[in-house]
């Protein structure tokens, strides 16, 4: 995690050595520049369990304001906060693998690294070619450790989410024949089997403000269409993915409520 720090000096006597200058080997500018500057952040590279509620800092690092712009990488288990407009991604991929490697010979089996959607932690995915496109996609990478095995790559679960609800609102969800003729989705564009959801939740929308019921509550078009600064905030994902849209949804097909575009 990234953790503010006071911007000082001070002599470490079990290093026997200066303390708390910025870290050069994550840095792309001058390594002098860094050795130099006092660091205002650390940056905390802390493993964390999977199955249970275990979590061990792992080692640590200062950085500054010369490089440190965003937040979030995250490992296994291990969470690392970074961001960084002029970090280096080869040295934390490197960085990144050298604690996996401790973390093995440690007795800890690292599975999944994540992290957030920042431009700079999506160019170490690149770098562990780890992509979603049209093309395919790819979500494993090379474990350093026992490169038999693979370490799954992912977002952090708010960003997870975030992908998860802009991919259903932005594309057709196809949908299997049987599915239309059980529940009659004649409406429901039957020629190619495809759900448009944004239109789902639109009519779920008139509907609640035509009848004057609520079976959403806070639901409205704003969800639907967010501003820039409004997709990033949880909460305009969690009103689309909240299981009362699901049950409104079931409840007007039951009723017989055509969903007619």
């Amino acid at each position: 995690m990234n953790i503010s720090s006071s911007e000082k000096i001070e002599y470490d006597p079990s290093l026997k050595a200066p303390i708390g200058y910025q870290c050069p080997e994550l840095s792309k500018n001058d390594p002098q520049i860094c050795i130099q500057t006092p660091a205002d952040k650390c940056l905390l590279f802390l493993l964390r369990g999977l199955a249970f509620h275990w979590k061990q800092i792992s080692g640590y690092e200062f950085v500054g304001i010369i490089f440190v712009k965003h937040k979030n990488i995250a490992i296994f288990t291990a969470f690392v906060m970074t961001g960084a407009k002029n970090q280096s991604p080869q040295k934390l991929l490197a960085m990144i693998s050298d604690l996996i490697k401790e973390a093995h010979d440690a007795g800890i089996m690292v599975k999944v690294v994540t992290t957030d959607m920042a431009s700079e932690n999506q160019a170490l995915w690149s770098l562990v070619n780890v992509f979603a496109n049209r093309r395919g996609h790819n979500c494993l990478f090379q474990n350093p450790a026992q490169p038999s095995e693979k370490i799954v790559f992912m977002p952090d679960p708010p960003h997870a989410l975030k992908n998860l609800k802009s991919a259903a609102m932005s594309y057709k969800i196809q949908v299997p024949q049987w599915l239309f003729q059980k529940y009659n989705l004649t409406d429901l564009d039957p020629k190619t089997n495809t759900v448009n959801l944004k239109f789902v939740i639109l009519r779920l929308i008139e509907i609640q403000e035509e009848n004057n019921v609520v079976f959403v509550d806070g639901l409205d078009k704003s969800y639907v269409f967010p501003q820039n600064y409004e997709k990033m905030r949880m909460k305009f994902t969690l009103k689309i993915i909240d299981y009362r849209v699901v049950a409104a949804i079931e409840m007007c097909v039951a009723e017989g409520i055509k969903y007619d575009f």
